[in-house]
């Protein structure tokens, strides 16, 4: 299974530079990167600029089945 970032990622239109970890991952563009695909869910932890370009720290989405098929948050009784 592969994901992809949101698509609001696309308005930006400075190169990017993607980093998860330790790799760091260079894109063109917003466009490039909201078509770009990832083994595992990660969301942004922090933006910044450096050089004009973007740098988009992404962290690993853990939260991602944390809601139920109505988008109630699950709770636990035990």
């Amino acid at each position: 299974m592969t994901y992809k970032l949101g698509k609001y990622v696309e308005k930006i239109i400075a190169p990017i530079i993607v980093v998860i970890g330790n790799d760091k991952q260079k894109f063109a563009n917003g466009f490039a990167l909201s078509e770009a695909h990832f083994s595992r869910p990660y969301i942004i932890q922090s933006i910044s600029a450096s050089d004009n370009r973007v740098i988009l720290s992404l962290i690993e989405n853990e939260n991602i089945n944390d809601t139920n098929w109505v988008g109630e948050i699950q709770e636990g009784f035990f």
